[in-house]
């Protein structure tokens, strides 16, 4: 009888001392949640500086590129509303509206049109100097953009307007 509770009493501590050591191992691997929406919103920021390097800027790879990172971020189960107006080296503005919403577009405080939600369009024949509003999106000769990271407990916003 006592070699069974000997070998009762070994087993315990060794279920315990297991159930112990996964918890530890489990509490250092768990991710600061924080800091992995601001890395995702740094991610977006330096592709952003990227993109609009390229000379060949068009709606598509502005499209792309939006679709992708939404995709990115969902991934590692965020959510997230983003808008960026550029201006192309021919003078047009690429404007692009993620912000899950419809939002109005104003040129020089004129209404110009609505923007549906995740599209990006184009509009030639921009005169620089004239101000641009699309919801969460300021230009003032200034490619911008405005980029909100968030879940169920985070919520990180960068922006680059003035």
């Amino acid at each position: 009888m006592k070699s069974k509770k000997a070998f009762m009493f070994i087993i315990t501590t060794l279920i315990i001392i297991s159930l112990i050591s996964l918890l530890i191992i489990n509490i250092r691997t768990i991710p600061d949640n924080s800091k992995l929406a601001q890395n995702l919103n740094e991610n977006y920021i330096t592709e952003f500086l990227i993109l609009n390097e390229n000379p060949n800027l068009n709606i598509q790879n502005m499209d792309n590129f939006n679709n992708s990172f939404v995709n990115f971020i969902k991934s590692h189960n965020y959510n997230t509303k983003m808008c960026n107006i550029v201006q192309n080296k021919d003078n047009s503005m690429i404007i692009s509206n993620y912000l899950d919403k419809d939002c109005n577009l104003f040129i020089d405080n004129d209404f110009n049109r609505t923007i549906s939600n995740n599209s990006t369009i184009k509009i030639d024949n921009f005169i620089n100097k004239m101000p641009i509003y699309l919801c969460n999106c300021t230009y003032i000769n200034k490619d911008i953009y405005y980029i909100e990271t968030y879940n169920y407990n985070n919520q990180i916003i960068n922006k680059n307007m003035r």
